[in-house]
């Protein structure tokens, strides 16, 4: 199957395996913000610190996709892979929630934490704790499924799946009281997650679950292609966090602000991200042609931009306004600010797919680190201003972001030119 053909056959389920889950979570902010608008802050603030992690530790298995597509026509080794698989995120689970547990203690201590109510902010922790030890192995089976031709079944029961728990959460929305919303929202993550989990089982129950023997087998595979994109991508995600942090010690609405952007663009970003995750999958299959395949990903992503840019243009106010309610002044300047933002995550998203199908997971993801931790976060909290927007902050990472897509382009090319 050429290029095209697989992009338009793929791209609408993989659109909908991303975009369905996402549209639950946007509930779960919609509603707190209507109901609870003074607890959102604390809520954003406790999901950018643990998802530093519970995001992160799954990604050592950010491969199985590529690993799992390369497999295909040879069911005997493909069998073997998913028991392996499978077996490690069991203990990336495990390491996840622990992990998780220590960070709550620490920032209880020394972070800007300090302005909630510690009880509070301990109980909404365990509340989301709770969904970390699962989120490793759904992640894979999700991969492992995608890669192996299950993405329209998944997608049918994702679909159930959230539309279930948004019931409970609405129901909750409409008979708990304003201070027990929040745990209400945060229950969501674990009530998901676990029917999730329930569901891929029942539909990998064909493969054989654990095996030490070829866990171990794969351990090491993982460790050299994940291992990296884990390392990469945590510094994103501390990226994240400290910006957090930084605009919780400016003032608390600005937390509320950058949630409420996060949760829009977040949904306006899924048809790029899922075309680079179908990119990726092609070039594994088909490295010969990775010049080739390259050329037209940036030409899909360029359509599918101009495509989210018509449709938030004409959008964009009323998604604020349903999102945030009142707690974002939606602007021109913001307007651009979320043009920006999904252009550059675009475009370096492919470059950083592209680069993994060929094998090369650590030095982009290096690079990505020194520029978001090394530049821009130094940067960031040399700002002084009285009251920045956080446009401002936003802006300043959209060009870091495109500093960085420029970079690994050069990469991809001198790559190409090297190629048999």
């Amino acid at each position: 199957m050429k290029y095209n053909q697989s992009v338009q056959a793929s791209l609408a389920p993989f659109i909908l395996n991303r975009l369905i889950p996402l549209s639950g979570i946007s509930l779960v902010f919609v509603l707190l913000a209507h109901k609870a608008p003074e607890d959102l802050g604390m809520f954003s603030y406790t999901l950018a610190l643990l998802s530093v992690i519970s995001t992160v530790f799954p990604l050592v298995l950010a491969t199985a996709g590529n690993k799992a597509a390369s497999l295909i026509g040879q069911p005997s080794d493909l069998h073997d892979f998913f028991a392996g698989g499978f077996t490690l995120s069991l203990i990336v689970g495990i390491l996840t929630a622990t992990t998780c547990l220590l960070a709550v203690q620490l920032a209880s201590e020394v972070s800007g934490t300090q302005q909630w109510d510690g009880r509070d902010f301990w109980s909404i922790s365990l509340v989301y704790m709770m969904a970390t030890p699962i989120i490793a192995t759904n992640a894979f089976l999700q991969m492992f499924l995608e890669a192996t031709g299950k993405a329209t079944h998944f997608t049918l029961t994702k679909l159930k799946i959230t539309l279930m728990c948004s019931m409970v959460l609405m129901l909750s929305y409409e008979y708990s009281d304003t201070d027990d919303f929040k745990y209400c929202a945060m229950l969501y993550f674990f009530l998901t997650e676990l029917m999730t989990l329930l569901f891929l089982l029942k539909m990998s129950r064909q493969q054989r679950y654990v095996s030490i023997r070829y866990g171990k087998i794969f351990a090491g595979y993982f460790l050299r292609t994940g291992f990296p994109i884990a390392a990469g991508m945590s510094g994103q995600k501390i990226y994240f966090y400290l910006l957090m942090e930084r605009l919780a010690r400016i003032e608390s609405s600005l937390v509320a602000e950058l949630s409420v952007f996060m949760t829009i663009t977040g949904i306006l970003l899924i048809p790029s991200l899922a075309l680079t995750q179908i990119h990726s999958f092609q070039v594994s299959q088909h490295l010969t042609q990775s010049s080739t395949f390259y050329r037209s990903g940036l030409k899909w992503v360029i359509g599918t931009l101009l495509l989210t840019a018509l449709v938030f243009t004409l959008i964009g106010e009323h998604a604020f306004q349903l999102v945030g309610d009142k707690t974002v002044n939606y602007s021109g300047q913001m307007f651009m600010a979320v043009i920006l933002f999904i252009a550059t995550s675009s475009f370096l998203s492919l470059a950083v797919a592209h680069l993994r199908a060929r094998g090369e997971t650590l030095k982009p993801q290096l690079l990505v680190n020194i520029i978001m931790l090394g530049v821009l976060v130094p940067l960031l909290y040399a700002l002084h201003l009285d009251r920045p927007g956080i446009e401002t902050f936003l802006m300043f990472q959209s060009g870091a972001a495109a500093v960085a897509f420029l970079i690994l382009n050069i990469r991809i090319v001198c790559l190409h030119k090297s190629d048999p």
